[in-house]
């Protein structure tokens, strides 16, 4: 949001902690805002030559796994693409969706559903999954898969663990969150008109 954070400025956020040592210093954010963020180094009251390095880590127990049974395809063969929202337990009702790019760049997106439907099996299983099916080249598809809770209805649960008589957990998440994961589908073998209509 534009705030500057620095060591004298810290008291005036409540979700920052500072500490620092002679020969190093330490920001810790709690609830960071999803966004860009900028990092700026200035070397202050340093005699001689020496190096400076960052890292910048991060801990929320959200975990977004991919799964794509094929990352070879032949054409027609569909592209299932399944994956995993976790935080200790499954996470449901999240808005899960995965972009796709051709090799020409072409961009197409769809939905994947924690419904029981599809491949995901249960219902609130805390496993989204979808089909792509509307690819016409032959190329490397890269494949980016999103989560979000943008509406806040994403919940932990135990639904796609749960034996029949059990008692259901439903924990809301309570915050945004924006997880992705990517990866790389190769196909071949797409004919230019298979349905005998030109």
């Amino acid at each position: 949001d534009g705030d500057v954070i620095s060591p004298e400025a810290v008291d005036y956020f409540p979700d920052i902690s500072y500490s620092s040592q002679s020969t190093y210093a330490i920001y810790r954010v709690e609830n960071a805002i999803h966004g860009n963020w900028k990092l700026h180094i200035t070397a202050e009251n340093i005699s001689g030559n020496g190096e400076v390095t960052s890292r910048v880590s991060t801990v929320s127990g959200i975990n977004l796994s991919l799964d794509i049974p094929d990352t070879t395809v032949n054409y027609p063969a569909p592209i299932g693409i399944s994956a995993y929202l976790s935080k200790g337990l499954s996470i449901a009702a999240a808005t899960v969706t995965a972009t796709i790019t051709a090799p020409d760049g072409s961009k197409t997106e769809i939905s994947l559903r924690d419904d029981g439907e599809g491949e995901d099996m249960i219902p609130d299983g805390g496993d989204y999954s979808g089909v792509y099916t509307d690819y016409n080249q032959d190329g490397d598809y890269e494949i980016i898969v999103t989560a979000t809770n943008p509406n806040l209805t994403a919940a932990e649960t135990d639904y796609g663990a749960l034996i029949e008589g059990e008692s259901n957990t439903w924990n809301p998440i309570g915050e945004d969150f924006h997880r992705a994961d990517k990866i790389t589908v190769t196909v071949s073998g797409v004919t230019s008109d298979d349905h005998g209509d030109t």
